[in-house]
């Protein structure tokens, strides 16, 4: 904030990456309204003669659309399905991201600028075009929040997509309305200072085709577990080697049982710790594309979701397959195919055994609660959430079935707080003139005896040997 008055674009640097730090950083705290708001009214003289001039009607804004993750098929699946007349994207639109929505719809990708304030402008030139503007961006994401923040003030309607809503975000300040996706989002409403915009809007699932007698002639029962390496580093009493360690120790039940993991290599150091008798059926895939991913879960006979930290829109995909589905409820209440997690390892392991014991029963229970998620979250029905968002009617409550769902409601904070590890943003540093990394370092001596540090002198030094030698070779 200091750098704002002699130095607007370091300032915006420095903003964006002080919001990285908050989301990697379970500290508590959720959103940081008025420091977004402070420097929207600083690059207020931007909108001097602009105005609204409303050709189309929605536009999603993302800061980086993924060929991975949950948060670009949500709005591919809303442009899909006649919400939205534009994508607009700081980044360059990946081409499978391109392909997979309509063609009639106005692409708007690479406005990210040199400058931080070019940038900015960029997006209130093309957003000034619509009438509402549905923001999907990153939570360090300043840029995009300032400009949003400006358009509101130029008329535009703004609503925020609440994809990360167990960290903090910027995006709060300009938005309307807030569109909510679970129970762990919702209750952070009064932290956030956004009980009044609040409204449930949900997760979109697609309806996927099943095949239910699949199978049968095969040899073992094949489980997936799936989720980033980091989902699966180990945290308290909850560690995936040594629910596997336990569940291939029962030979008679699960003797022909083989799990496919996808996402970690297998090479991760918490790996090492499971027995001969779990690795014997376990494999790893590593990182596929997401649609080999549906392939081979569409062929598989049960999934077991990642834990400590779960999936959101992963583990409803399983169970839109009709496939018996598992997992723990640490952070539960994402959709009603919630319900079908366990509270503990030891339940977990007996869900297992229940459906190797009586296989039919589990899966007519899986039909009924995917018949459900259809009912409360189909993409038709997230996207009238939406509607009625936009026609200013009252928000929608959060569903009882959600509200009433067991979790650890500040999971992320104790999660981070056990690992020990403070992650400072050093990706920032090249772009900073030098005086500016100085005070920086200041700032983080107190991180010692943290690794962090150690990256940090590393990341400084790097920066001085790329500035002797372009001093050097003129």
């Amino acid at each position: 904030m200091e750098l704002v008055d002699s130095d607007i674009e370091s300032a915006l640097i420095v903003a964006n990456f002080y919001g990285d730090y908050l989301k990697n950083n379970s500290i508590g705290i959720f959103s940081d309204i008025d420091f977004e708001e402070y420097f929207a009214q600083r690059l207020l003289y931007i909108t001097k003669g602009k105005v609204q001039n409303k050709r189309f009607e929605t536009l999603h804004l993302m800061t980086t659309a993924l060929t991975y993750g949950g948060h670009t098929r949500v709005v591919e699946r809303f442009l899909n399905n006649g919400l939205g007349d534009g994508l607009a994207s700081l980044d360059k639109l990946p081409e499978k991201v391109a392909t997979a929505i309509p063609r009639n719809i106005l692409k708007h990708e690479r406005i990210r600028q040199q400058s931080g304030i070019a940038t900015i402008n960029s997006i209130l030139e093309i957003g000034l075009h619509y009438e509402y503007v549905i923001l999907h961006i990153h939570p360090e994401d300043i840029y995009s929040t300032v400009a949003a923040i400006l358009l509101a003030k130029l008329d535009v309607r703004v609503l925020f997509y609440n994809h990360s809503d167990h960290t903090f975000s910027f995006g709060y300040s300009a938005a309307e309305k807030i569109l909510e996706i679970s129970k762990y989002g919702w209750i952070r409403g009064t932290i956030r200072r956004i009980v009044h915009k609040q409204t449930y809007v949900g997760i979109p699932i697609p309806v996927f085709n099943f095949n239910i007698n699949k199978n049968n002639d095969r040899k073992f029962v094949i489980g997936v577990m799936a989720g980033y390496t980091r989902k699966f580093l180990p945290w308290g009493e909850y560690s995936v080697t040594t629910f596997l360690n336990q569940l291939f120790k029962d030979g008679e039940t699960f003797s022909d049982m083989n799990i496919i993991i996808c996402g970690p290599t297998g090479k991760e150091r918490f790996w090492q710790r499971l027995d001969k008798s779990a690795r014997d059926h376990v494999k790893f895939l590593g990182s596929i594309p997401h649609a080999d991913y549906l392939k081979l879960i569409s062929s598989a006979d049960f999934y077991v979701d990642s834990f400590p930290v779960g999936n959101g829109t992963g583990f409803v995909e399983s169970v839109m397959l009709g496939l018996p589905s598992f997992g723990l409820d640490l952070s539960t209440g994402y959709s009603y195919a919630d319900i079908l997690r366990s509270p503990s390892v030891a339940d977990l392991i007996d869900a297992l055994r229940c459906f190797r014991v009586n296989n039919a029963a589990v899966r007519r229970n899986t039909l009924e609660v995917r018949q459900r998620v259809i009912n409360e979250q189909s993409v038709a029905v997230c996207i009238e959430r939406i509607r009625s968002a936009m026609k200013g009617e009252p928000g929608i409550p959060l569903p009882p079935y959600l509200q009433s769902m067991n979790c650890i409601e500040d999971f992320w904070e104790k999660n981070w707080e056990s690992n020990k590890i403070i992650h400072a943003p050093l990706r920032m540093l090249p772009n900073l003139p030098m005086y500016h990394i100085i005070k920086l370092l200041r700032c983080w001596t107190d991180t010692w005896p943290y690794s962090t540090t150690f990256l940090l002198i590393k990341c400084t030094l790097l920066r001085l040997i790329n500035t002797l030698r372009s001093i050097l070779l003129g």
